[in-house]
């Protein structure tokens, strides 16, 4: 087990230089090396907040930190315990997948297709957020579509795969905190 976290060090480390050998050449053009990144993400709103469906329940803190800080958190946990195998590895990349897509709420369905792609391999509660999310998805249309942007697709798409997701966690905890209710056998009427 030991050596197969110092490969995975390896590899990664091995990702990171081939990312920036391979950007190396463009450095002499300052930021304009990320193209049009900076002007899409203002666009879309990411930099002003108004983007990202859950920011109210972050109480006026800076949402994006908490994203990324909450992402972070994720994928480190989820890489520290390693999947069992691949079913379980595919389950962990849609559990990150949908957890990014409902807290960065892109207005565009066509993101949550990629979760599709990852059903087949997946098992378990996670199964529920992502069922929710990709079924409701092309509700997503009508928020993009209508000239006066209604928020209720929204609600549906994001809000119950939200509650799906914590539906899910709250789940994924119930081991942690003495395992699933039990029923009183033999209990007098």
């Amino acid at each position: 087990l030991r050596r197969e976290r110092r490969a995975d060090g390896r590899l990664l480390a091995a990702f990171g230089a081939t990312v920036g050998l391979a950007y190396l050449p463009f450095l002499g053009v300052g930021e304009r090396v990320l193209g049009y990144l900076p002007g899409y993400l203002d666009e879309e709103g990411f930099s002003s907040g108004e983007r990202f469906y859950l920011a109210p329940l972050a109480g006026g803190l800076p949402f994006a930190p908490l994203l990324v800080c909450a992402m972070a958190a994720l994928a480190l946990r989820l890489w520290l315990r390693p999947a069992a195998d691949g079913r379980a590895a595919g389950g962990r990349v849609l559990l990150l997948f949908l957890c990014l897509l409902v807290l960065a709420t892109p207005a565009y369905p066509w993101y949550a297709l990629l979760a599709l792609a990852f059903l087949p391999l997946a098992r378990g509660i996670v199964l529920l957020p992502a069922t929710i999310l990709t079924a409701t998805a092309p509700l997503l249309y009508v928020h993009l579509k209508s000239a006066s942007e209604p928020v209720w697709p929204l609600h549906v798409a994001y809000g119950g795969s939200a509650a799906a997701l914590a539906l899910a966690a709250l789940w994924a905890l119930r081991g942690l905190v003495g395992g699933p209710p039990r029923l009183a056998q033999n209990a007098a009427p």
